[in-house]
């Protein structure tokens, strides 16, 4: 006879649809009548109609004629929830991911005024790393984090940050008049993933996504960072790829509901 999983013995089969009750409000954003959410969820009429009838007890729905929404106790549980969070900690599994994959060290930044600080890194196997530590503040015009944030985050708008910033030249390759770095933000958005094309070191390539949180704001980046002897232009495909696909699945674990 085939033994049940201890983690599946002791589940509770309604508790379980409640959570995908309200889980499925959340991604949906809209109210259902419990037709919808029969239809939806492959769950029986009358389990809906008896978890609603509980959920809405408790606040966690509120009815408004025969469709349910959100209630208010979720606020309180989300708010209680974002504030234990520590994006570093979530990160870092997605991080040690890109690494794992690529073999090159990659890191976690957040916008920092006019900057990027990066927080967390995952150092790769390779004795010589091009990357910075944990404290690295870097200029936004010429890093692939910094175009990130000047792309999508509203806490670093465009027009504001470059007219107020001094576009430094660090290479003879770094953007230095805001008509070519608008162009490259505009790139940027339209790519969904920034390049340092040995902006700010020579001979060094950076790559970066945004991470999104639940209100869908650009609220840190993850990058990645190389020689460009081995992060060849070649392998620039494959790379965003891999860097979008965990920064995407980073913003899904903070609550963001994907792109529209």
């Amino acid at each position: 006879m085939k033994t049940q999983p201890e983690s599946e013995k002791y589940l509770i089969p309604n508790l379980r649809n409640a959570c995908r009750i309200l889980l499925h409000l959340s991604s949906t954003r809209t109210p259902h009548t419990i037709r919808e959410f029969c239809e939806d969820l492959g769950v029986p009429r009358t389990t809906v109609r008896r978890i609603l009838i509980t959920l809405e007890r408790e606040h966690f729905v509120q009815k408004s004629g025969d469709k349910y929404g959100l209630g208010t106790a979720p606020i309180g549980i989300g708010n209680a929830a974002k504030s234990q969070l520590d994006i570093r900690s979530v990160a870092k599994p997605y991080l040690a991911d890109i690494t794992e994959k690529t073999g090159e060290t990659c890191h976690l930044a957040i916008p920092s005024g006019n900057r990027s600080l990066i927080i967390e890194v995952n150092t790769s196997p390779h004795p010589l790393s091009a990357s910075r530590g944990p404290g690295a503040l870097v200029e936004l015009h010429c890093s692939a984090t910094g175009k990130c944030f000047l792309a999508f985050s509203s806490a670093t708008p465009l027009k504001t940050t470059l007219l107020s910033s001094d576009l430094r030249r660090h290479t003879r390759r770094t953007f230095t008049t805001i008509e070519d770095l608008s162009k490259e933000i505009e790139n940027v958005r339209e790519l969904r993933f920034a390049m340092d094309e040995q902006e700010f070191f020579d001979d060094v390539r950076c790559i970066a996504a945004p991470v999104f949180d639940e209100n869908g704001d650009c609220t840190a980046a993850i990058g990645l960072t190389a020689a460009t002897s081995r992060f060849t232009k070649g392998k620039i495909p494959e790379f965003s790829k891999t860097v979008r696909h965990q920064a995407n699945e980073l913003s899904r674990s903070l609550g963001w509901p994907g792109q529209k």
